[in-house]
């Protein structure tokens, strides 16, 4: 397995079942991919909420670059998400890479 960093953003204000977050993973070579990581829940919120709105044709569909979608948002979750898809041999087409500072 890979040496990596994971940082969840806004990690201290998530709620768990019904939330979305962006996380960074930096490889110990300075390589840094990130993703959007999603709950099941959120995205029926963010659809609800979009019909009241009228975002993304009030509602009708869900679409987002580089997504993950999990049961619950925790640390735990994220890093074994991780290490499943680098060990399934997806991480690299899952993830987007980003550029250097």
């Amino acid at each position: 397995m890979q040496d990596f960093v994971i940082h969840i953003m806004h990690e201290e204000s998530l709620t768990p079942d019904d939330d979305n977050i962006d996380v960074i993973v930096t490889f110990a070579d300075g390589r840094r991919y990130s993703a959007s990581f999603f709950t099941v829940s959120n995205i029926i919120t963010l659809m609800e909420r979009w019909k009241l709105t009228g975002e993304n044709a009030h509602g009708l569909h869900f679409s987002c670059p580089d997504a993950i979608i999990v049961e619950r948002l925790t640390r735990d979750v994220v890093t074994r998400t991780v290490a499943n898809l680098l060990d399934t041999g997806s991480f690299f087409w899952t993830l987007k890479l980003l550029e250097n500072d």
